[in-house]
Formats: structure tokens, C-alpha cells, sequence
């Protein structure tokens, strides 16, 4: 199944962190659908968030916006839900926001 990528009515995005077994194809994509910002292709949710949280700055919005589901990751969309907000938490904890 092919989709369209849309980005005119998206907020302003600066990065967007790829992971998981479509990582490539979605960078292809986004680019292909006009981006302009950087891409990071990282190999877990993991390096996705700490990348994120390493470049943001105060004021900066980190949305977890899943594009495809994650079976070869994940049982679950929750089970990688919760493993977000327990990322998140430990940042939180570290930088103690």
C-alpha cells in the first residue's frame, strides 16, 4: 500500500527521527513530499529520543508520531507507547526538566 505524505498542514517541523523496518522508505517519502528540515535514521526509539532530546531547545515540541505499526519491534502500538513515556521519564529525570 502506497500513501501520500502531506505537509502543509503539519506544524513546523525541523527533524524528523526515522526507526523500524520502514525507516528508509519513510525518509525516501518525506523527502519526496517536500521536507526541508533534517532527517535522522536511528536504529531504536531509543536513539530516537535521546537525538531528540540532545538537539531541542526550550520551547521545542518532540511528538512520538508513529507512521506504521512496529511489529519488528514491538508487540503492541501500547508496548511501544509505554516504552516512549518510560524514555521520556528517564529524561526527565536526568535533566530534571
Amino acid at each position: 500500500e502506497i500513501y501520500t505524505l502531506s505537509l502543509h498542514d503539519a506544524l513546523p517541523i525541523c527533524v524528523s527521527y526515522l526507526f523500524g523496518a520502514t525507516k528508509k522508505r519513510f525518509k525516501k517519502e518525506v523527502k519526496q513530499a517536500g521536507f526541508e528540515g533534517s532527517i535522522s535514521v536511528c536504529s531504536t526509539l531509543r536513539e530516537c529520543v535521546e537525538k531528540a532530546s540532545s538537539s531541542a531547545v526550550s520551547g521545542d515540541i518532540v511528538l512520538l508520531s508513529p507512521a506504521s505499526a512496529s511489529w519488528d519491534m514491538y508487540r503492541s502500538f501500547e508496548e511501544r507507547g509505554d516504552e516512549f513515556k518510560e524514555l521520556v521519564m528517564e529524561l526527565k529525570e536526568r535533566v530534571k526538566i
